[in-house]
């Protein structure tokens, strides 16, 4: 494994005192105040993936040029988040932060800036919501734990899945990012796509086009032969199913996304 790069970061977060590492999946409710914490990307795999390593607050102090804490309460006086932000000594700038429900459960915690990429939530009952890492690779449940949605990145291109609470896949299909690690929920569908129903026979399949946008935003299209996706442009045909599986009808879209023709079947 080769180390990418590391960043000391100025944060009361929560850690077991007598550890000096923390794996991210026993991040728990940290008490001691005078450790804080160090993000290190490691390069392990086609993904990449954070750990977390402590620091005392003298050993930290070294390291930076200067900090920023502002912490924010909820009416009931209980803390609602705190957000950090640090100039490294190599003139970087990292915004870290972490959020609580009122009732205190921890709501999530993040880091960004000019440096790693990484952000994890949860659900009121401690489990995890979504994670995302560094624009290489994002996942998100169900609040009962079920997979809802994951992001996979290989050397150009990324490739989604989502997936129904039943644990169905509801569409497979390769995405584009203008940006993945600045801007990683702005993206568009290129290349074949599929979608299911719950019972997992197929409700569409076609073809996005591979012409790539300057920059695309965010918005939403339902997932229909009713909308012209501004997640992608589609083109030439579509098929679209009832839940039975049976062929209902075609639509040919041209090289801009226009809808040319529908055949019903």
């Amino acid at each position: 494994m080769r180390l990418l790069f590391s960043v000391a970061l100025i944060l009361s977060l929560q850690a077991n005192a007598q550890s000096q590492f923390l794996e991210l999946n026993y991040l728990g409710m940290f008490r001691d105040t005078n450790h804080y914490v160090r993000f290190d990307t490691i390069s392990a795999d086609s993904l990449g993936f954070t750990r977390i390593f402590m620091y005392t607050k003298s050993d930290l102090e070294k390291k930076n040029k200067s900090s920023s804490k502002v912490v924010e309460y909820y009416k009931s006086g209980k803390k609602k988040s705190e957000k950090v932000r640090v100039e490294t000594a190599d003139n970087k700038r990292i915004r870290i932060g972490i959020a609580w429900y009122e009732s205190g459960e921890l709501a999530g915690w993040g880091i960004d800036g000019e440096g790693p990429y990484y952000q994890q939530s949860f659900f009121k009952n401690g489990r995890i919501h979504n994670i995302e890492n560094q624009g290489k690779y994002s996942v998100e449940y169900y609040e009962n734990g079920q997979l809802k949605e994951e992001f996979f990145q290989d050397s150009v291109y990324q490739y989604s899945k989502s997936y129904y609470q039943n644990g169905q896949i509801i569409r497979a299909c390769k995405i584009w990012r203008h940006n993945p690690v600045k801007q990683p929920r702005d993206w568009v569908y290129i290349g074949p796509c599929k979608g299911y129903y719950e019972n997992g026979k197929t409700r569409l399949e076609g073809t996005y086009s591979e012409k790539l946008p300057a920059n695309p935003t965010e918005y939403r299209c339902p997932f229909d032969d009713n909308c012209r996706d501004n997640r992608g442009i589609r083109i030439g045909k579509w098929k679209f199913y009832d839940d039975k599986g049976k062929l209902t009808h075609i639509n040919t879209y041209d090289s801009k996304g226009a809808l040319i023709s529908k055949k019903t079947l």
